[in-house]
């Protein structure tokens, strides 16, 4: 079964402006890593050696930010 990520596109509209500002409170770091892992589709270790760091610190970066925006996103949902 083939999934359409756009099938749900109008639910997930209402969330741009929460994950728009939860953005706002990375540090500049974290915002690269999001932004090549989920909008480039750039691996953990490709955005290291772009960043000059390791894919592991690359993997505490993701997480942090993740953590960050599920917290935000869950207080606005509140």
């Amino acid at each position: 079964m083939i999934i359409c990520p756009w099938k749900d596109l109008a639910r997930y509209e209402s969330i741009i402006p929460g994950l728009k500002e939860a953005m706002e409170v990375l540090n500049e770091q974290q915002k690269k890593v999001i932004y090549y892992r989920y909008f480039e589709d750039l691996t953990q270790s490709k955005i290291a050696e772009m960043m000059g760091v390791s894919q592991m610190q690359v993997s505490r970066l993701e997480k942090s930010a993740l953590e960050k925006i599920r917290g935000l996103m869950k207080v606005a949902d509140d």
